[in-house]
Formats: C-alpha cells, structure tokens, sequence
C-alpha cells in the first residue's frame, strides 16, 4: 500500500519524467607540486648587443691595463682585477648565456663587425701580457674571466 502511495505521488508530480539526481562529487582537489621558477627571460637584441658591447669594453680596458703595466706583474695583476670588479654584472649576464647557440652567434658576427676594435685590443693584450705570462698574480686575474 505504501509502494502505490508512493507511485501515486509520484505521477501526480510528474513520475513520468526522471528524478533530478544529484550532482555527480567534484572530484578530489589535489595541489600541485609548486612549479619550478621561470627560466630567465631571453635578452632582447639590444640587450645582447649592449652585453656584448660590455664585453668589448671591458676586454680593451684589459689590453690596456696589460700596456700601462708592462713589465709591472703586481700593478697589472691589480688593474686587471679592477677592470674585472668594474664590470661584474656584465660577467654574469653573459655567463648565464655561455651555453645559448644563437647568442654565441650573435656574439661572434658582434665581434666580425667591430673587427677593428677587437684586434687593436688583441694585439694590445698580447704584447702587454707577455710580460707577465709568468705571473701566478696575472695568471689567476686573467683565469677569473674563464669562470
């Protein structure tokens, strides 16, 4: 009797049609593991250019540090540092990109163009250096720019 009031009740109220059911259970949250910080931004063009430009400097500031000391290994070895202090930031920028492909080729076609400059502090560097090639205080200035 209870089954037929129940049947009755519900075609009274539309027992043809599906009860609504219930909304399907969100699925468990589950938390993301925090994602690993974003590589640094690829420098732009003229961030490059002016980097490498930094580079150039530098490497001419060093060839003349090399000219003005000849001979004096302690005060080359002093200005070398000092020239490498000066341009720290340089440094690690570009070293950030010592392994990025298309930067090492914008850098060299950087240098083709400033040919001119790069050879003049070469030589510069060279014929000054060789003074102190010897040196352990010169050679450990001059190793800081491999790192």
């Amino acid at each position: 009797m209870r089954m037929l009031a129940v049947l009755v009740f519900l075609a009274a109220c539309g027992g043809s049609k599906p009860a609504p059911q219930a909304p399907a259970p969100l699925p468990p949250t589950t938390v993301a593991p925090p994602a690993d910080p974003p590589p640094s931004a690829r420098p732009t063009e003229a961030q490059q250019d002016a980097m490498f430009e930094g580079m150039l400097a530098m490497f001419e500031q060093i060839a003349k540090a090399t000219q003005t000391h000849k001979g004096d290994c302690p005060a080359m070895a002093k200005a070398i540092n000092t020239v490498i202090d000066g341009h720290a930031a340089t440094l690690a920028e570009a070293g950030k990109w010592k392994d990025d492909a298309e930067i090492d080729a914008r850098g060299k076609a950087y240098i083709e163009a400033n040919e001119d400059r790069a050879k003049t502090a070469a030589e510069s560097f060279f014929e000054g250096a060789m003074t102190c090639e010897q040196d352990a205080a010169v050679t450990a200035a001059l190793a800081r720019l491999e790192d």
